[in-house]
This record gives structure tokens, sequence and C-alpha cells, in this order.
């Protein structure tokens, strides 16, 4: 499904509130989501309207994203001091490579 498709709700709902009561904001701040951004500049083709993301909702998609494609190894270094310190091993970007491409073809994607 592309976002034209699904962004077509929100921009026909907020054409009708722009018709109806002149509504036309300078700034609207939403979560994460391209669909709504798009579905704004369609509402809104003759105005520049600053979408402003959410903090939190962009964390989230952030923690997420990196929590599911990002491995990481904790190595303790001893010698040095009792600290843990973060490695980022290549290793887990490739399985995820790996996984992701194996689910893709199991969906019937190239």
């Amino acid at each position: 499904m592309h976002f034209i498709s699904v962004s077509y709700p929100l921009t026909h709902f907020m054409r009708w509130l722009r018709e109806q009561t002149g509504f036309c904001p300078d700034t609207v701040m939403i979560d994460c989501s391209d669909t709504e951004a798009l579905g704004i500049n369609e509402s809104f083709p003759d105005v520049k309207v600053h979408i402003l993301y959410c903090y939190w909702h962009l964390w989230q998609a952030w923690d997420k994203n990196i929590t599911s494609k990002v491995c990481i190894v904790f190595f303790s270094f001893s010698i040095y001091s009792n600290a843990s310190i973060p490695f980022y091993s290549i290793d887990c970007f490739q399985e995820h490579a790996v996984q992701r491409r194996s689910r893709r073809n199991a969906q019937g994607h190239p």
C-alpha cells in the first residue's frame, strides 16, 4: 500500500476542515508518521506548514529500530577499569540482513 492511498482520509478531513472553518495552521505536531506529514502537505499545498515530530515518538521509533537492527556486545576490560565498554559487532548486522532477506523472500518480495 502506498502512502498516498493511506493518507487520503487525513487529507480529505483536513481539506474539509479548511473549507468549513478556514483552518490553516502554521505549525502542526504529529507522531512519527510519513503518512500524516504527506496528508498535511497535500491538504495545504499553497501554505508552508511546519511539521514538528513528537520527541517521544521519535525516540520510540529510534529505540525500536536500533534494538532490532544493532547487536551490542559488552566486554569488560579489567586491566583499565571495571567498566563495561560497548562494542558493536558487524556479525550482528550481517545476521540481521540474512534474517530480513529470508523474511522478505518468504513473503514473496524480491
